[in-house]
């Protein structure tokens, strides 16, 4: 009886002993299965974000090529050009790329309200603002945001998560903006159809601004006059500044009250921007650009680039 007591003691042992190895490699199994799908799974990943960068990087290099050529035919811009003309939604396997490029000297650039002594800008932005429908006092925190010494409330972005210390001056990207507490989402969406943020030296490019860009910086001319100068340059962009002031009787000798700065207006750009967009199954990808267009050998360069996925 001892012995049967001692053996069947033994086999429970042996048994329990097994039951824990099996449990130990089952429970290894399941973890190298996880690491292995886990794995795949970022292999994937990678997989598709290199197939969308590489279709944004196609419509990035696209966007050079049509600039630079544009420039090899003339300093005049307009919206009838190769450039303006080309907004493209192209099928990939399982996916879209599609993207436009904008002149960014068709808008009024926000920069220019970091100079306190700037009188056509921030009598231009009022009168923007009510065009496009931005409250006065939205406005008036986005003039304090960009002013030299930086806003005044600088505790409510302290509170910010994370929080943020304002220094004041021009911004790179309209996306700085959405730190301002008073804007809203669909405030910045409708600041990026109008506005932009570029070297304080930009002049408006009077072929291609929109009209409540050109209402705002030409105070001196009606909405009418305006209107028509939208409709005649779709046809025949103007070719000098000469032309365009003489077309609005407009003088630019500084002696007369009315005059205008000519410094502040062009027929070309060297500015543009691209926004472009790719998707791939579920997942997709965004980027936007600034382009800085430069003569020969030069060509057009990347100025800034951000993209997200």
């Amino acid at each position: 009886m001892k012995t049967r007591v001692s053996s069947n003691r033994s086999a429970g042992f042996v048994l329990v002993n097994a039951l824990i190895i099996v449990a130990a490699m089952a429970a290894a199994a399941t973890v190298l299965l996880s690491r292995a799908e886990g794995g795949r799974v970022r292999f994937v990943a990678t997989q598709q974000a290199d197939i969308l960068t590489h279709a944004l990087d196609a419509f990035e290099a696209l966007g050079r090529v049509l600039l630079d050529r544009d420039q090899r035919e003339g300093g005049v811009d307009g919206l009838n050009d190769i450039w303006a003309q080309t907004t493209l939604d192209v099928p990939l396997a399982r996916g879209r790329v599609s993207g436009a490029i904008i002149d960014q000297q068709a808008l009024f650039n926000l920069n220019w309200l970091a100079d306190p002594e700037d009188t056509l800008a921030h009598e231009g932005w009022q009168v923007l603002l009510r065009r496009i429908g931005i409250a006065p006092q939205k406005g008036d925190a986005i003039v304090a945001y960009l002013a030299p010494q930086g806003p005044a409330n600088r505790a409510a972005f302290s509170r910010l998560d994370p929080p943020i210390s304002p220094l004041g001056g021009g911004i790179l990207l309209i996306d700085q903006l959405t730190s301002l507490v008073e804007l809203q989402p669909e405030d910045i969406v409708i600041l990026r159809r109008h506005t932009t943020a570029l070297p304080t030296n930009s002049r408006v490019n009077v072929n291609s601004a929109g009209i409540n860009v050109l209402v705002a910086m030409l105070p001196q001319r009606s909405i009418a006059q305006l209107n028509g100068i939208v409709q005649r340059r779709k046809k025949d962009p103007y070719t000098s500044l000469e032309a365009f002031f003489d077309d609005l009787e407009l003088s630019t000798d500084p002696e007369n009250p009315d005059a205008v700065d000519p410094t502040r207006y062009a027929v070309g750009s060297a500015w543009f921007g691209a926004d472009m967009s790719a998707t791939l199954g579920t997942r997709s990808a965004s980027r936007r650009v600034l382009f800085r267009r430069e003569a020969a050998p030069m060509g057009t360069q990347i100025e800034w680039r951000v993209t997200q996925f």
